[in-house]
């Protein structure tokens, strides 16, 4: 079952304004896997 979005939503995204969390798989330092990737954590 999708969730229902507000239609809020949908302004923003197609406007290029919503960003989408990321999920860190391990600890949270300076760099960070997210992914499978090693990024700078800012």
């Amino acid at each position: 079952m999708k969730a229902k979005r507000p239609i809020g939503y949908f302004k923003i995204s197609g406007a290029g304004l919503y960003k989408n969390e990321r999920v860190i798989d391990g600890p949270q330092d300076a760099r960070i896997d997210v992914g499978g990737r090693e990024v700078l954590n800012m």
